[in-house]
């Protein structure tokens, strides 16, 4: 079991338009669940992540503002719990396994505009079970979790708090940076537990994706429960050829079975042939290697547009805004590129034969695969 968690907390201000510098993101960072609101998601919107399973809830009206969403590794034991969709908060759930109790995981969005009441946070919080962790922007401002000003949602929500004996993970510092100079940064992204004891984890805040928020990155000590593979005994890898020879050579059908104990000894010789015949049929899967490395462009202009992102947080000039747009506008083109060349190169080994075990017929295959609806792939838990 591994014995902590990388959350991140994000207001995407638009999700889709991101998806390239939040793969590399996910890679170079390791995180293991990603809680993003302001996704803009509507019915035909959807992003993959490769090694990650994407839940998302939309607007109640089905429009691409607000909305949340998480991700999260494909390698931890969860499932969907479920999705809160009102106009003055909307989230998406899911459940892992650790070793306390099972643990909720929320994204969550609160819209500016909404007045909510503490009856109404608490309403939520109890659609989430005994033990979770809700997160993302509430856009409730409270000196107790760290915000300049005190506004009435933050009173509201700073009151189911303590009704409810929960606690809050926060950076403490500014997450929300307005481009427009005459409003002040602040804190508005945070999340809430319950029975997660506050020495068992860290909050800080980073410069590293593009938005008008900071990420918030989390990390729990916990030991959770990691997606076990199912034992098998073939692979598409296989060789079947190999397996009938094996199994004509080892197998004894000469044998007299005339008493019970000659029947049982006889199954357990034929199990054991069939596994051994498989077993030596099948070679060993490599274990894949999710690999944390980006080409070298690439980093030196995420390293620059953290750089210049710092600078224009403290100076708030417009030259110093001008030059991180910039650098943003650059980073999306060689993400893009980065993109467009992977492609390419998967394109090129593709082939008919069995080399490649033929994967030009197996990728025609899935082109050719109609769309599965949101719902479904819900329900497979997995892409």
């Amino acid at each position: 079991m591994t014995t902590h968690l990388h959350i991140v907390l994000w207001n995407a201000n638009g999700l889709a338009r991101h998806a390239d510098e939040l793969n590399t993101y996910l890679r170079f960072r390791d995180v293991d669940i990603m809680l993003i609101s302001e996704t803009h998601f509507t019915s035909k919107s959807y992003i993959r992540i490769p090694n990650y399973t994407v839940y998302d809830t939309q607007h109640p009206d089905g429009t691409a503002p607000e909305g949340t969403a998480i991700i999260i590794k494909n390698t931890i034991k969860h499932h969907l719990h479920g999705h809160y969709n009102q106009e003055y908060l909307q989230a998406t759930s899911v459940v892992i396994d650790d070793w306390t109790a099972p643990l909720t995981i929320a994204a969550v969005y609160c819209p500016p505009k909404h007045v909510v009441k503490a009856d109404q946070f608490l309403i939520f919080y109890a659609t989430l079970g005994p033990r979770f962790l809700a997160g993302d922007d509430y856009n409730a401002k409270h000196g107790h979790w760290g915000s300049r000003l005190i506004t009435p949602k933050g009173r509201e929500l700073l009151k189911a708090i303590q009704t409810d004996n929960l606690t809050h993970i926060s950076t403490g510092e500014p997450i929300y940076w307005p481009t427009d100079r005459r409003k002040i940064s602040d804190l508005l992204d945070f999340a809430v537990a319950r029975r997660v004891p506050p020495h068992t984890f860290t909050a800080e805040s980073s410069s590293d994706l593009s938005s008008d928020h900071s990420p918030v990155f989390v990390t729990l000590h916990t030991r959770f429960v990691p997606t076990l593979r199912a034992a098998t005994l073939s692979t598409k890898q296989t060789n079947w050829s190999t397996f009938r020879v094996l199994l004509q050579s080892t197998l004894t059908l000469h044998v007299l079975l005339k008493t019970p104990q000659d029947i049982e000894d006889y199954v357990h010789h034929l199990v054991e042939t069939i596994q051994q015949a498989a077993w030596n049929s099948t070679p060993t899967p490599l274990t894949p290697t999710c690999t944390q490395t980006c080409s070298h462009p690439i980093k030196q202009k995420l390293m620059e547009k953290k750089r210049l992102r710092k600078k224009w947080q403290n100076t708030r000039s417009p030259q110093d805004k001008a030059a991180l747009n910039k650098a943003v506008k650059e980073l999306k083109h060689l993400l893009y590129e980065g993109r467009q060349q992977s492609i390419q190169t998967y394109l090129m080994n593709l082939s008919a034969t069995d080399s490649t075990a033929y994967s030009l017929w197996k990728a025609t295959r899935r082109l050719k695969q109609p769309p599965l609806p949101k719902d479904y792939r819900w329900r497979m838990g997995k892409e």
